[in-house]
Order: structure tokens, then C-alpha cells, then sequence
């Protein structure tokens, strides 16, 4: 039981999720709105390096490593226990009901989002600001003092 929640439990399912992750912070979010908020936090921009990394290097290794595991998956019947036939299904779907629920939250997202399927989604990856970021926005421009 447990070689078998190894093979189909938690790997690929984490794998997808910190893709979608990188993948949501650095193209959808933004690098360079990421560098703003580490720099209102730190004091400093973080550096060339980091921001390659978050941009490229980094979502493009996880998406490869994702692909390379779904390719070369291990067979259940490897081993010194010969698993059931049925169990290679049940093992995807418990893969599946945990990766399954980003796409599905995209596709309810858009669709439920006014307008044209174009305006939709460019509204759905923009991302939202909140009033405490308009206000540090505005602040940070006009000047504050408390």
C-alpha cells in the first residue's frame, strides 16, 4: 500500500501544483510586481539572478520534471507485490482529485467572468488589486507621513 500511494499519491499531484504556483507568480503576477513586494518587505529589489530564476528558469525545470514523471511513471507490477488490475485506475484517480481542481477553478473562473471570451481572459490574469495596495500605490507617489 504504500509503494502504491508513493507511485500515484502525492508526487505528481505537488509537482503540477508548484508549477501552476511559479508559473501563476511569475507570468500572471509578475516578476517584476514580485520585486516590488520584496522590496517593500526587505528594503532592497532582489537580484538579476533571482529574477531570471523566478521567470524562466524555474517554472520551465518544474514543467519538465512534471512531463518526465507522467512519461516515465513506474508500473505498480514492479515489485515483489503483483497489484490488481483495477488498481492502476483507482491509482490516477486519486492523482487526478487532486490535480483536477486548478483547471476545473480556471475554467469556472472564466466562465462566470462578463464579457467576451478574450476579455474574459485577459480580466482573470490580471491581477486584482486591493485597496491597501491602491493606497500604499498612492502613497508611495504623493509622499505620507503619520
Amino acid at each position: 500500500m504504500v509503494n502504491f500511494l508513493n507511485i500515484y499519491g502525492p508526487g505528481l499531484a505537488i509537482l503540477f501544483v508548484v508549477f501552476v504556483e511559479a508559473a501563476g507568480v511569475c507570468w500572471v503576477y509578475g516578476v517584476e510586481r514580485f520585486s516590488n513586494d520584496i522590496q517593500s518587505m526587505l528594503g532592497h529589489r532582489p537580484g538579476i539572478f533571482w529574477r531570471v530564476c523566478w521567470n524562466y528558469i524555474s517554472p520551465i525545470f518544474i514543467l519538465v520534471i512534471f512531463i518526465c514523471s507522467l512519461v516515465n511513471y513506474e508500473e505498480l507490477n514492479s515489485g515483489e507485490y503483483v497489484y490488481p488490475s483495477w488498481s492502476v485506475p483507482v491509482g490516477w484517480i486519486l492523482t487526478m482529485s487532486s490535480i483536477m481542481w486548478i483547471p476545473i477553478y480556471i475554467v469556472y473562473k472564466i466562465a462566470i467572468t462578463p464579457g467576451k471570451f478574450v476579455e474574459r481572459l485577459v480580466k482573470v490574469i490580471k491581477p486584482e488589486e486591493t485597496p491597501e495596495e491602491v493606497a500604499f500605490r498612492n502613497a508611495s507617489t504623493y509622499g505620507t507621513h503619520v
